[in-house]
C-alpha cells in the first residue's frame, strides 16, 4: 500500500510568513506525515515551524510517531514551541501521536485520536499514541486550528485529493490564524 497526499497551507491574512508546516516522507513501504502549528504567527512562528520540519526531515525512517514528536520536542526547546501531529502508515496500519490542537479525522470512525496536552519544546509531555486500520481508498485529514473543527471529510469523498483539499480549505479555513490541511489517501 502507498499513501497519496495533498496539502494546502497559508499564513494568517496580512502575514507573509507561515507558522504552519507540513512534512511528507516515504520509503518503499512506510510513510510519515506531519502537520505542525507553531505558536503564534509571522516570522518567529515560521522559524519555529522550520526547526520542527528540520527535525522530522533528519529522522531515520521508519520511526514511531511518538519518537518523531520527541525529536521535535527536543529541537524546539528554548523556542515559543508548537503543536503537531505525526502519522505513519505501514501495511494498512495508521499510527499517530499529537500534542496540542492539530486534529486528525478519519471518516466513518470518528476521531481515533486523543491528543496530548502541552506544547512541543516546553516542559514534559505525556504522549498518547493511537492506531487504526485504513484500507485502500480510505482517507484521513490532519489540520491546524486555522480550520474549524466542523471539517467533514465525508462531504468530499468522491473528489480527487487536490479538489477535496481545496474544497475543504475554502469552506473551513478561518481568517484569524495560519491554516493548514493535509489529506491522505491509502492506495493499493
Amino acid at each position: 500500500m502507498i499513501l497519496a497526499t495533498h496539502a494546502r497551507s497559508r499564513p494568517r491574512p496580512g502575514e507573509i510568513e507561515n507558522g504552519d508546516a507540513v512534512v511528507v516522507r516515504h520509503t518503499a513501504r512506510f510513510s510519515l506525515v506531519a502537520v505542525i502549528d507553531a505558536l503564534g504567527h509571522g516570522p518567529v512562528a515560521a522559524r519555529v515551524a522550520s526547526a520542527a520540519v528540520a527535525a522530522l526531515t533528519a529522522a531515520t525512517l521508519p520511526r514511531r510517531p511518538e519518537e518523531a514528536l520527541l525529536d521535535v520536542h527536543s529541537a524546539l526547546r528554548g523556542t515559543r514551541g508548537a503543536a503537531a501531529t505525526v502519522v505513519t502508515l505501514e501495511d494498512g496500519i495508521m499510527r499517530g501521536c499529537g500534542v496540542g490542537n492539530v486534529e486528525v479525522r478519519t471518516p466513518g470512525r470518528g476521531s481515533p485520536v486523543l491528543l496530548a496536552r502541552g506544547v512541543l519544546g516546553s516542559a514534559s509531555l505525556r504522549l498518547r499514541p493511537f492506531d487504526t486500520t485504513l484500507g485502500p481508498g480510505e482517507r484521513f485529514a490532519i489540520f491546524t486550528d486555522g480550520l474549524t473543527r466542523r471539517l467533514d471529510l465525508k462531504s468530499v469523498r468522491e473528489l480527487a485529493l487536490p479538489d477535496a483539499c481545496n474544497s475543504l480549505f475554502a469552506r473551513f479555513a478561518q481568517e484569524l490564524d495560519d491554516a493548514t490541511l493535509l489529506i491522505g489517501e491509502v492506495r493499493a
